[in-house]
């Protein structure tokens, strides 16, 4: 069950996912007057609710762009990622993130960024399983999260998805499946939040390391992505002074405790 205080501020985060939603029309504020709505989910570090305000790496990322292209601060939508996957294939004015880039997705969107490297891990609760036992596993994920994509080609079947980050570590948490992928900053995270888990999580191994990036919907104009993307570049001191300070860094070196180097996933697991 969760506290009190926990409720008040999902409350409070659904309260203001409805205000933007009440009476809010695409303005003609944003580049090239095209106009655009921008969906995230909450994984921290890149986008998590304090103070009842949502912030994160990607969500300072995003907020200098937009001061660099003199665009007006619209809504940021905070929704289940495979919602979020979905609206951004069919609505020709949105914008996802963030999301890792691999080639099976190249051409379903339009790529800006990157806005850090993510370095996945499989994660047991406890448990030093070898390959054989992997093999019989079962795997806790995000719902069109890249670690299902990453799985399937190491030929993993038992795959459990969930909405969120938070209801995939739930399951490992009680043992209800053997291992959680999940990204080392999100792992970190855990770890900050909940210290007892240090000790209790054990990695097994490294999936893969990419970059995420905004994704934006395929059908945006180039002079838009451009646009995006050139201020990205213009700021790359100050999104890299933002990665320190959420401390996401290009290698795993910047990751405390035993997964600074751990071994890649076998092709073999599954």
């Amino acid at each position: 069950m969760l506290a009190a205080s926990r409720w008040k501020k999902l409350a409070g985060l659904l309260l203001s996912v409805v205000f933007f939603g009440t009476g809010y029309v695409k303005a003609d504020t944003q580049t090239n007057s095209y106009p655009l709505d921008f969906y995230t989910e909450i994984y921290p570090p890149s986008a998590y609710i304090k103070d009842d305000q949502l912030t994160g790496l990607s969500v300072e990322t995003l907020r200098l762009v937009w001061q660099q292209l003199n665009i007006t601060e619209p809504p940021i939508w905070v929704v289940p990622w495979a919602r979020g996957y979905v609206q951004v294939q069919r609505d020709r004015h949105t914008v996802l993130f963030a999301m890792s880039r691999s080639t099976k997705r190249e051409k379903q969107f339009k790529w800006v960024g990157p806005i850090f490297t993510a370095h996945y891990l499989l994660v047991s609760n406890n448990n030093k399983l070898d390959n054989n036992a992997l093999k019989s596993a079962s795997f806790a994920l995000i719902r069109d999260d890249i670690t299902e994509e990453l799985l399937l080609q190491l030929g993993v079947k038992n795959l459990v998805e969930s909405a969120n980050m938070q209801q995939a570590e739930q399951m490992l948490a009680s043992k209800r499946i053997d291992i959680l992928a999940i990204s080392a900053s999100g792992l970190r995270d855990i770890f900050k939040q909940q210290p007892d888990k240090i000790n209790q999580y054990k990695v097994v191994c490294k999936l893969a390391s990419v970059g995420d990036y905004f994704a934006f919907n395929r059908n945006v104009p180039e002079s838009v992505i451009s646009k995006y993307q050139q201020a990205m570049m213009q700021l790359s001191s100050q999104i890299k002074q933002l990665r320190i300070k959420y401390k996401v860094d290009d290698t795993l070196n910047a990751h405390p405790y035993e997964f600074i180097n751990p071994p890649n996933c076998s092709p073999q697991i599954g």
